[in-house]
């Protein structure tokens, strides 16, 4: 959930003039109970970052997922490159059914930070992949 794909995805619609959607999924529990918070009660940095993410990403395209099914962070758990495309296609193919992420992983450990209702999940996710798969 960083603030360069949500100034990319603005970027490229304006000049594109289409809706590009997206997902941002974070295995940081702290990261979304930021999105939470009002961006003047948290520190410069974080509230900057914050803002820009809550101004650009809607909360129903917001969601936690566990690190052992975060694709971005693999790598740096010392995976080789065919490890690593063989996870990214896994996760690619578990985009496509969001709810059993919520049914067996989501809510695991969220503890006191609210999590988005995934079913609101469920249709942007499908027609990404429904789209991307299109053109693959």
């Amino acid at each position: 959930m960083r603030a360069r794909s949500d100034r990319l995805e603005t970027r490229l619609g304006t000049i594109r003039n289409i809706d590009i959607g997206i997902i941002a999924l974070s295995d940081s529990n702290v990261a979304l109970s930021w999105m939470q918070t009002a961006p003047y009660q948290l520190e410069t940095f974080v509230s900057n970052r914050v803002a820009k993410i809550t101004e650009n990403v809607p909360v129903e395209c917001r969601c936690y997922l566990p690190s052992q099914l975060n694709a971005a962070d693999v790598r740096s758990r010392g995976i080789t490159a065919l490890e690593l495309v063989g996870i990214v296609l896994a996760a690619w193919n578990r985009m496509a059914h969001p709810q059993e992420i919520a049914d067996s992983h989501i809510h695991q450990g969220a503890r006191s930070v609210k999590t988005t209702n995934t079913t609101s999940l469920s249709e942007p996710l499908h027609a990404m992949v429904k789209e991307r798969r299109k053109h693959s």
